[in-house]
């Protein structure tokens, strides 16, 4: 009996590395940005890219509906063709519209994210989801980190055959994997579902639970969906009430700075006089990251909403002492506090407020439906993240860094607030348990 749960449980591993592999190469191609620009910008080049944001919306449109239609594992497989061929162009690249064509392909890597949340969810323990889910979080912290440290010894076009490699061999290893259950029980392949539960280790009744309430809740038990029926599931409060509370909860975190932060690190540091260099500055942020993901691995069992709260309120600190440090102590002890608050405010953000509405959304839809809804609301936070980067410049121009980053301060606040009374508690609940939540208590009165 131990014998085989410790197999199950090493196959559940192995799959969850799998499906995080990918993420990898969002924090590949996040920093990639760093790396090249750093060497376009020089004054012998002529290059100046940077339009790969608008390439996310289009690939979250395409990948959400896909996901429900052909499944979560071949999605996850359909991804990593843009990143192949990306990699394969910065190889050859020797031009600017060569370089962008790489670029904007590279922006569909950011379409595996619900993809790969959803799929996690479906296939782990309740009491597991959070401990597995946190590797996705993870992998994008280590792809970052990873990144940062090809670019101290090799040129990008090098970069770019190295991850040329890697993401073949991503591609080949996901044929490993084993098919949603969830999905297939959705799609009526049941018999499927039920090998792939059984290689899992998992209890089919909890699977078929999952769907059956999906199907309740819709109204439409016996058959296939109309056109109709099918569309009136988007209405339902299963469906609008979570798009809500994660539209909310990604629009205080695009809000809350960080990946403002991210993005102009450099550019803020020195707006707060902290002069670094770009590359150690950036290296440090990752750090960051990577370490408060393993932070939030630790504590797997702690529920969702104090790590939310906790989270939201260490990045509240973080900013105050920002804020305020300056105007207190002048230059004096700027550089070393300053530095060591932009890191705890990092850090802080990777164990709440940066992951769980990313694995919330792999949670909280119907599963009929999550791929979809997941990606629209991937496609609105990449949206209000684009329009935040983009205005963020003029923003400190005409206001100040000051007046700014105090409204990130209070956004951190908000956060904190939603925490407390709006976060749905996941931890610990199986699929079918969340979506009961968003019921009303008439119906499952009726439906028991």
């Amino acid at each position: 009996m131990k014998k085989t749960k410790l197999i199950h449980q090493l196959k559940l591993t192995t799959s969850m590395f799998l499906i995080a592999y990918v993420d990898i190469f969002i924090g590949c191609v996040v920093i990639f940005s760093a790396v090249i620009l750093g060497q376009l910008n020089e004054p012998t080049s002529s290059l100046k890219v940077n339009k790969e944001e608008a390439s996310w919306i289009v690939s979250y449109l395409f990948i959400g509906p896909l996901m429900d239609i052909i499944g979560r594992k071949k999605a996850l497989c359909f991804t990593y063709i843009p990143i192949m061929l990306s990699w394969l162009i910065f190889v050859y690249a020797d031009s600017y519209y060569t370089i962008l064509i790489g670029r904007v392909l590279q922006g569909f890597v950011i379409s595996a994210t619900p993809c790969t949340y959803v799929y996690a969810a479906e296939i782990c323990r309740a009491e597991q989801r959070q401990l597995f889910t946190s590797i996705i979080n993870l992998s994008v912290g280590v792809g970052m980190t990873f990144q940062c440290v090809l670019a101290m010894f090799f040129h990008w076009h090098t970069i770019s055959v190295i991850m040329l490699a890697m993401s073949g061999v991503g591609c080949a290893s996901l044929f490993l994997l084993q098919e949603s259950p969830v999905w297939l029980r959705a799609r009526g392949r049941v018999l499927q579902a039920e090998t792939v539960e059984r290689w899992y280790g998992l209890e089919p009744p909890a699977a078929a639970a999952t769907v059956e309430s999906v199907d309740r809740s819709r109204g439409d038990v016996d058959g296939p969906m109309s056109a109709a029926s099918y569309w009136s599931v988007y209405a339902h409060r299963t469906v609008w009430k979570p798009t809500l509370i994660l539209l909310t909860l990604f629009a205080c975190m695009i809000l809350s700075g960080l990946h403002v932060l991210i993005t102009y690190s450099v550019y803020v540091l020195h707006g707060f006089n902290v002069q670094w260099d770009s590359i150690r500055v950036t290296a440090l942020l990752c750090v960051a990251r990577v370490l408060g993901s393993l932070f939030y691995s630790a504590l797997h069992g702690v529920k969702r909403r104090t790590l939310f709260v906790v989270s939201s309120a260490g990045m509240t600190v973080s900013m105050v002492v920002i804020l305020l440090v300056p105007k207190i102590y002048g230059s004096t002890l700027t550089n070393s506090v300053l530095v060591a608050a932009f890191f705890a405010y990092v850090f802080s953000s990777m164990f709440g407020v940066l992951p769980l509405p990313w694995i919330l959304c792999g949670e909280l839809f119907p599963r009929t439906v999550a791929g979809t809804m997941s990606s629209f609301v991937h496609i609105c936070n990449c949206i209000m993240m684009f329009t935040i980067i983009k205005i963020y410049p003029i923003l400190e121009l005409n206001f100040g860094i000051y007046v700014i980053w105090s409204m990130f301060t209070i956004f951190c606040i908000i956060s904190m607030l939603l925490g407390i009374f709006i976060l749905p508690e996941t931890q610990g609940k199986s699929l079918d348990e969340i979506g009961m939540t968003f019921e009303k208590r008439k119906k499952i009165a009726n439906n028991n």
